[in-house]
């Protein structure tokens, strides 16, 4: 299982990608950016849903890109 993977000494540096929708992977991407703004602590994925930690430690889940705008995000009318 996962857990003794990240124990081991030998595996635990080794981090597995999903395999995301394009639609996701670009909103993962978008969460990241603001990770590497500062608006957000960090993003991850767990069975193809993301979740992101703000600031203040509290967890949300993004479904769609509209709800990274309460962290900066603009979005762009293409």
């Amino acid at each position: 299982n996962s857990a003794k993977f990240r124990k081991n000494e030998e595996t635990k540096r080794i981090s597995v990608n999903e395999d995301l929708t394009k639609y996701r992977d670009r909103l993962l991407f978008l969460c990241r950016k603001l990770c590497r703004d500062q608006r957000l602590k960090n993003a991850r994925t767990t069975n193809a849903k993301i979740t992101v930690k703000d600031r203040q430690d509290r967890i949300h889940h993004i479904r769609d890109e509209s709800d990274l705008v309460q962290f900066g995000h603009v979005i762009m009318d293409t």
